[in-house]
């Protein structure tokens, strides 16, 4: 689906913009962008919570990684066609610009492609929110000892009215935003400090461990 609306606003793109690269850019806003970026993948984190299920944990390595690099490729890509279709600074400050950016897109007379972006969106969160709520569920019946079908309208009901609070009181102009912060904070902290931890906790204990399991 990305590859088609792509191909079909091609005529939207001003790469003029990129040029001169780094023009205006320093390493460390690079890095901090980067930083931003990379916390869109804590998503694939959830399906190491899979492993556990998987009779043959090597099979998992080679898709694990594959859909890894294919996701940083489309976003990257997202983030050009966007960028040379809106402009940089507009890209920046619009919610949703990668809609923004499909709303654009016009064959004659002919519009609405933003359609097929909703439709494959609404279709991917709710596979996307399923695996959170199952997800979540596993992780509180494990933690409490107890079934985790108890958890999952109690987690169902927290998660709608989150969803409609946050609905409400979400700016239509991006910007920063002290919820965002946190979540980046909290995103770091989960996906690069503990399991940096644990990795480390695990290499001066896998002697222990090996002798116990044997």
């Amino acid at each position: 689906m990305f590859f088609i609306l792509a191909f079909l606003g091609f005529e939207n793109y001003d790469f003029g913009i990129f040029l001169p690269i780094l023009k205006d850019s320093k390493l460390a806003d690079i890095n901090k962008g980067a930083l931003k970026s990379s916390l869109r993948y804590i998503d694939i984190l959830i399906l190491t919570m899979l492993i556990p299920y998987i009779n043959d944990k090597k099979v998992i390595n080679k898709p694990f990684f594959r859909s890894l690099i294919y996701s940083m490729i489309i976003v990257v890509l997202m983030v050009i066609v966007v960028q040379a279709t809106l402009g940089i600074e507009y890209a920046k400050r619009v919610n949703f610009p990668y809609y923004t950016f499909t709303r654009l897109i016009t064959i004659g007379d002919s519009q609405g492609f933003d359609l097929l972006y909703v439709v494959a969106w609404i279709m991917g969160n709710v596979v996307k929110i399923s695996g959170y709520l199952y997800f979540t569920t596993i992780a509180l019946g494990k933690v409490t000892n107890k079934k985790n079908q108890i958890f999952i309208i109690p987690v169902a009901l927290l998660t709608t009215i989150a969803v409609v609070l946050i609905k409400d009181n979400r700016p239509v102009i991006a910007v920063p935003e002290p919820i965002q912060q946190i979540f980046h904070r909290l995103s770091l902290i989960s996906i690069m400090i503990i399991p940096s931890i644990i990795l480390i906790v695990y290499f001066f204990r896998r002697k222990n461990i090996k002798h116990t399991n044997d």
